[in-house]
This record gives structure tokens, sequence and C-alpha cells, in this order.
């Protein structure tokens, strides 16, 4: 895990100018972090989950053993041998490190050994550039993590908890949905007056800021009129959003379950 006073550097530096980080590799090579883009978003949301694995939750102590390097080697040299180069996962850790490492292009990246350890190589004019090692990997990950989901949190929980977890997020799913990115997308155009094209080439994490922050002022307008509203009694004071405490998925679980159960229980009956 990287220091926090690095990461709180890297929050400041970087992340809130959308500035690529510099991560300086064990072998000394410097490779630039970047956030994806809006338009790139779907392709890395949904090849990201090869780099976030719990690989601790199964049942295997050579797994266990393993760092998450040679697992990932061990599980894409599997894939390959069975489904041949139209591997998923292959797939799946390129497109992240293409969106990721966007000033490496025409980059080839192949696991090799070094010192007997497993290292993900990166080769250019058929020579290798550098090498990221299972340190490398973890610190990587963490940074990509942290730069592109504002609410990453990388703690870990019981299966107890993430058990509650899951059940409050099929609740929430019976009384609400998510929009689709292109939903985001057009709400966005219509608030803020941005094209389409600024919008699908600007970071995915500051496009989802502009997002939030649009539908939290709504919400926060929506609020003051009732409040305001001699039909309906509100007791707690109604904050603008950007002055609201955060809350993280494990206090809305315990605070909002109860009541989306109700809703859930009272639709039934209806």
């Amino acid at each position: 895990m990287i220091n926090s006073k690095i990461m709180k550097k890297y929050e400041e530096q970087y992340f809130a100018n959308y500035e690529p980080v510099p991560y300086t590799l064990r072998d000394g090579y410097i490779l630039n972090i970047y956030p994806a883009l809006v338009k790139e978003w779907a392709l890395f949301e949904n090849s990201i989950y090869i780099l976030t694995q719990d690989k601790n939750s199964i049942n295997d102590a050579d797994i266990i053993r393993m760092s998450y390097l040679e697992f990932l080697y061990n599980l894409i040299n599997y894939d390959i041998v069975k489904n041949g180069e139209d591997s998923k996962y292959r797939k799946m850790l390129l497109n992240v490190l293409v969106i990721t490492f966007k000033d490496e292009k025409g980059t080839l990246y192949s696991f090799d050994k070094y010192n007997d350890r497993i290292c993900l190589s990166l080769y250019g004019d058929n020579e290798v550039k550098c090498r990221i090692t299972a340190k490398d990997l973890k610190e990587i990950t963490e940074i990509i993590m942290r730069y592109n989901f504002i609410e990453y949190n990388d703690k870990q929980y019981s299966e107890d908890i993430l058990r509650a977890v899951n059940d409050f997020v099929k609740l929430k799913s019976k009384t609400s949905r998510q929009p689709s990115l292109e939903e985001k997308k057009a709400y966005v155009i219509s608030k803020t007056g941005i094209n389409f094209k600024d919008i699908n080439d600007m970071p995915y994490r500051l496009f989802d800021l502009i997002f939030s922050c649009n539908l939290g002022f709504d919400s926060f307008i929506g609020d003051k009129i009732i409040q305001g509203s001699y039909k309906y009694k509100v007791d707690e004071d109604i904050q603008h959003p950007l002055y609201a405490p955060k809350r993280d998925i494990l206090s809305e679980v315990f605070q909002d379950s109860d009541s989306i159960k109700q809703k859930v229980s009272q639709g039934a009956k209806a």
C-alpha cells in the first residue's frame, strides 16, 4: 500500500488537475498513469476486474501465497492454453494497460522471468524498456483505482459485512435504478451545455463529479422547497451536497436498509 502522505500528494497535485501520475518503477523507469476518459469508460470498467479479483478468498494455499502478479500470470497463461489468443483475461489486462499508460503507444507487454521472479515487461523496438514487479503492480493498481473511482475503498471486510452490502444493493435496485452512461451524458449536456465531443474527451473522474454535483444541487433545491413548505415538517437542516459529510457504503447499508425494506414491503402489498 502506498504511504498515505504520498497518496495525498497524488490526489492534490495530479488527480485534482487530471494530470498523469509519474510512477517510478523499481528499475528506475517512470510510467505516467493516466485516468480513463469518458469515451474509454465502458471498456475500462468492463476490464478493470482483472486487477481487482480477491485471490485470497480462493480456498487454495498456493494461490493465497502468490503475489497478485504471479496469480495474474498463471490465470492468463491457463486461459491462453485453453482459448489461444482469444483469452478474455489477456484482453482485459491489455485494455487497462493501453488506457492507463497512454505514453507507451506501440509498446508490447509480456510476462517474463527476471531474477527468478515473474515480472511484466514492456518492450519497444525489440528491447525491454522496463519491468513491472509484483510490488510495482500492487502500487500501480492502487493509483489506478483511486484515480478513476472517487469513492474507492480498499478496506477488507468480513464475509458477513460483504453479504450485508450485497443484500443492500439488491434491495436498493428494487426501488431505483442506475442511469446508463448515455443518460448521464444527456443529463450533463442539458444542465451545463458542454458539448458531446468535449464530454467524451473528458476524464471520467471529472465527468462523474460534474454529474454528481448537478444531481446533488437539483435534489438540494427540491429538499429546500419541501423544507419551506407549511405542509411538511423537516427536522434536520438541508445541507448543500458540497458541504454534506461523505457517507461510505457501510453507513448507507445500516442506515438505509430498513427504510428500503419498508418501501419494498409496502410496494408488494399495494
